[in-house]
């Protein structure tokens, strides 16, 4: 599946008109492909009844976005999480390039994969209710470099921009955290809260 030069705005996957009690993707909702790469589109006030905002993806072998914006990813009830991004039982998440921004509980949810590649990236003015701007359950590798998390607004408990809690390896390079005493990230449990981890790496973070 591939999704390149696309503009997707106010898609509502909520409401009686759907047969599921729960649909999810607001834009784009995918089950069982073996791969997705969206290339320069942009995604403007999506909203979805249950995860994912803009996207959902369920048992995909291989999740690249390249060069994407997310703006206002809205989802219902707001405790879910993954307001732009829902990723379930997955083999490779690929986020380059890529800006998301004014999400509300978390940006991006990983949970049961092999790998999650964020590279040159940018996360923006996001307020969480709970979890990290990037929440990831469980992972085999996550991998974050060169991006920056700006002004996040944490209510939650832990990690304003990054909360783990159960990966095998984890990779922080070169990234920029932005915070003040209006909009921060260090909410109880600082920027980052890290747990059940075999090996971390972190270099270059300020």
């Amino acid at each position: 599946c591939k999704i390149l030069n696309c503009f997707a705005k106010a898609n509502d996957a909520k409401g009686s008109i759907f047969r599921y009690r729960n649909p999810s993707g607001g834009a784009l909702a995918s089950s069982k492909v073996t791969a997705i790469h969206i290339f320069n589109t942009r995604f403007i006030r999506n909203q979805a009844a249950e995860f994912g905002g803009a996207i959902k993806a369920w048992k995909t072998n291989r999740t690249q976005i390249t060069q994407c914006i997310f703006v206002y990813s809205f989802q219902f009830p707001t405790e879910q999480e993954g307001w732009a991004l829902w990723n379930k039982y997955f083999g490779s998440i690929y986020i380059l390039d890529s800006i998301i921004i004014k999400s509300r509980t978390s940006a991006l949810y990983a949970q049961s994969g092999s790998k999650l590649i964020i590279n040159s990236s940018r996360f923006a003015n996001n307020t969480l209710s709970r979890g990290g701007v990037v929440h990831v359950m469980s992972c085999q590798l996550l991998s974050i470099g060169k991006s920056v998390f700006l002004k996040t607004l944490a209510h939650g408990k832990k990690g304003g921009a990054l909360q783990t809690d159960s990966c095998q390896i984890i990779m922080l390079c070169d990234i920029h955290v932005v915070t003040d005493l209006v909009t921060n990230t260090l909410t109880l449990v600082g920027g980052f809260f890290i747990h059940s981890a075999k090996q971390v790496k972190i270099v270059f973070v300020f």
